[in-house]
């Protein structure tokens, strides 16, 4: 679906990017390892102020893993 709306919205500002978390921990599930709900806030607010143009160009239409961004813009999870 974000690939289509990427395509669809060619020509505008609009740039799509889907997230993908990995395990994430709830109030009712735990994983060893797992990522808090607030981790894939940060990168949110990452690509929101910290991406160039061309990064968001690159990402554009894509699928990006959280932990990808974690990488890319420094941040960490909460605990």
């Amino acid at each position: 679906v974000g690939a289509d709306m990427a395509v669809e919205l060619q020509g505008t500002s609009v740039r799509v990017v889907t997230l993908w978390p990995g395990a994430v921990n709830t109030e009712t599930t735990t994983f060893p390892n797992g990522e808090s709900v607030e981790f894939a806030g940060r990168g949110v607010a990452a690509l929101l102020s910290d991406a160039r143009t061309d990064q968001l160009e690159g990402y554009n239409g894509r699928v990006v893993m959280v932990s990808e961004l974690a990488k890319t813009f420094h941040f960490t999870d909460v605990d």
